[in-house]
């Protein structure tokens, strides 16, 4: 696992520009982990500004999906931190879902266990003095691949 110190936003918005980079030709199935308010949204709102989203990036906390344009694919926003039935998941078509298209970034993950697809990436923010640890561990090739990309 790899770690990076995010100072503030300003770093958390370069680190976006480099992974949004890295993602441009690599459809990713991401999972972001961490407590409330460490910056998991805003992370995903620059990465889609960085990869081109002009419309309002918001969090799906109410609507649990919100679907972008990303590199010329569909990007998944998923915040599933009010879901209470990890079932309702195949309501919002997450079977659908075709990781070799396009890309999928679910917040709480913990909370549609079994009934998402296995990450190609996990990004962990912790809180660390003002502040932010981002670890990101990999579980598959893809992910690897978006890893050594991430290290240039």
């Amino acid at each position: 696992m790899n770690t990076v110190y995010l100072r503030d936003l300003e770093a958390l918005a370069d680190f976006a520009e480099i992974f949004s980079s890295a993602l441009k030709d690599e459809p990713a199935v991401v999972f972001l982990v961490g407590p409330l308010g460490a910056g998991k949204t805003a992370l995903i709102r620059a990465v889609f500004t960085h990869a081109g989203v002009t419309s309002t990036v918001k969090s799906p906390s109410y609507t649990l999906l919100e679907p972008y344009p990303m590199h010329g694919r569909e990007a998944w926003h998923l915040d599933l931190y009010r879901l209470t039935d990890p079932e309702a998941l195949e309501n919002l078509g997450i079977r659908d879902f075709d990781r070799t298209q396009g890309y999928l970034f679910v917040e709480w993950p913990e909370h549609g266990v079994r009934h998402l697809p296995t990450p190609d990436l996990t990004l962990t923010l912790e809180f660390s003095g003002e502040g932010r640890n981002l670890s990101f561990a990999t579980s598959t090739p893809i992910g690897e691949r978006i890893c050594a990309q991430l290290a240039q």
